[in-house]
C-alpha cells in the first residue's frame, strides 16, 4: 500500500511539472518558429518607387486595427529605412525586427528604387495582421549583400520577424550596427540608457538568448544577433507588459 501511494505521488508530481511547463510555454514572452517564407501579393507601396537611403526616410502607415504596444494603444506606425518601427511621435515606443542602420535601397545610387518596401492588411480568421515587407534590401557599405524580411503586427498583440532569402557577403562587416530584434520603450528620451521596458532576442540566431529588462540602466543597443537567421526563421514577441493581465 505504501509503494502504491508513493507511486501515485510520483505520477502526480510528474503531471504537475509537465502541466506547469506547458503553461510556461504558452505564457512565454518569446517564441522561435520556422515556416516557409511567403511574399505578400498586391501590397501597398510604402516608398512609391522612391529610392530610400540610410536613415534618410521614414514612412507613416495605418496599422489597420488598434495595436497595444507596451502599455499604450496605437493605430498607425512609422517605418524607418533602418527597419525600425516607431509608434509615437517622441520615439519612446519602438520595435526592431531586424534593424541595421546601414540598410539601403540597392538602387539608391542610381536614383531608381530596386528594393521596394510594402505593406498589407490581412484577416487570418483569429484576427487581423499587418505585414510590412522589405524586399531585396541592400547595405550602404556593401553592394554584394541583400536581405528579405517581413515584420508582422497581430491584433492579439504579437510582433513577429519573418526571415526571407538573403545573401550576406561578410556578416561581421556588412552589419555595422545591428542587426537587432528588440521591442522597447524608453523611460527618458534624453537618457537612452534609462529603459522603461525591453525585450530582446540576441546571440546565436538559431539558439538565441532572451533578455527582459524593466527600469534598469542598460545600453539599449547591447543586444545583437551574432549570426544570420536561416531562411524561414520566425521570432515572435509579446507586446503586452508582463505584469499586465
Amino acid at each position: 500500500m505504501f509503494e502504491l501511494d508513493k507511486m501515485k505521488k510520483l505520477i502526480y508530481s510528474i503531471v504537475l511539472v509537465f502541466s506547469l511547463s506547458i503553461c510556461a510555454a504558452q505564457d512565454s514572452l518569446y517564441v522561435i518558429d520556422s515556416k516557409p517564407y511567403l511574399e505578400i501579393e498586391n501590397g501597398i507601396s510604402v516608398n512609391e518607387a522612391i529610392p530610400w537611403g540610410q536613415f534618410s526616410h521614414d514612412f507613416r502607415i495605418p496599422i489597420g486595427f488598434t495595436f497595444e504596444f507596451l502599455g499604450k494603444k496605437f493605430d498607425s506606425v512609422s517605418i524607418e529605412s533602418s527597419g525600425r518601427l516607431i509608434f509615437d511621435n517622441d520615439h519612446y515606443f519602438f520595435a526592431d525586427a531586424f534593424t541595421e542602420i546601414s540598410l539601403q535601397d540597392i538602387g539608391y545610387e542610381k536614383g531608381q528604387s530596386l528594393s521596394p518596401i510594402s505593406y498589407k492588411n490581412e484577416d487570418i480568421g483569429s484576427g487581423k495582421v499587418l505585414i510590412i515587407q522589405f524586399k531585396n534590401a541592400g547595405f550602404e557599405n556593401d553592394n554584394l549583400s541583400v536581405i528579405n524580411f517581413q515584420i508582422r503586427l497581430y491584433e492579439n498583440n504579437e510582433f513577429e520577424l519573418h526571415m526571407g532569402p538573403s545573401k550576406i557577403n561578410n556578416y561581421s562587416t556588412t552589419f555595422i550596427n545591428g542587426p537587432y530584434c528588440v521591442i522597447q520603450k524608453i523611460a527618458e528620451f534624453d537618457n537612452p540608457n534609462m529603459i522603461g521596458y525591453q525585450l530582446a532576442v540576441y546571440g546565436n540566431s538559431e539558439n538565441p538568448n532572451i533578455a527582459s529588462n524593466s527600469g534598469n540602466n542598460l545600453d539599449p543597443f547591447a543586444y545583437k544577433l551574432s549570426t544570420m537567421p536561416p531562411l524561414g526563421t520566425i521570432y515572435r514577441l509579446k507586446t503586452i507588459l508582463p505584469n499586465k493581465k
